[in-house]
């Protein structure tokens, strides 16, 4: 079952090029193997998984987006995007990803062509992850699940 959401995604990714810009083909590379590791880690897989019960921005779905990711896209991309709609859809959790990043992913925001390591902790701590110690462990369990996929 888990096989057959992360390759849903990745066709849904590949058909919708388009909407995400202009990404090099090593860019694509990057982005579809780092997605399903960032799922894996984040919620195993669960399209349902509430995390962060306790604080007041809960995360949502398979790559547990938070409300604030949304502001950000949605006033790039004049949308709607509640984190709450991530809950069960994954499609939406893998645009508003792949959205955020190309806000961020930048070379003139990170200083040089962001690494797999950059990408991961920006999405654990925010646009400026990539500098944060607090993502260092973070990376380490994106890391591992890279190198098991081979």
């Amino acid at each position: 079952m888990r096989q057959f959401f992360l390759i849903s995604g990745m066709v849904f990714l590949i058909s919708h090029a388009a909407a995400f810009g202009s990404y090099s083909r090593n860019r694509w590379e990057i982005i579809h193997r780092l997605i399903p590791a960032l799922i894996q880690v984040e919620s195993s897989g669960n399209n349902w998984k509430v995390g962060d019960k306790k604080r007041f921005y809960k995360a949502y779905g398979c790559l547990q987006i938070r409300e604030l990711m949304c502001i950000d896209v949605d006033k790039r991309w004049h949308t709607h995007y509640r984190a709450s709609d991530c809950l069960g859809n994954r499609k939406l959790s893998i645009l508003i990803c792949l959205r955020y990043y190309r806000l961020y992913d930048t070379a003139r925001v990170v200083g040089h062509r962001p690494t797999l390591e950059d990408l991961a902790r920006m999405w654990n701590g925010g646009p400026y992850g990539f500098k944060k110690r607090s993502t260092v462990g973070y990376w380490r369990k994106v890391r591992k699940v890279l190198h098991s996929q081979g």
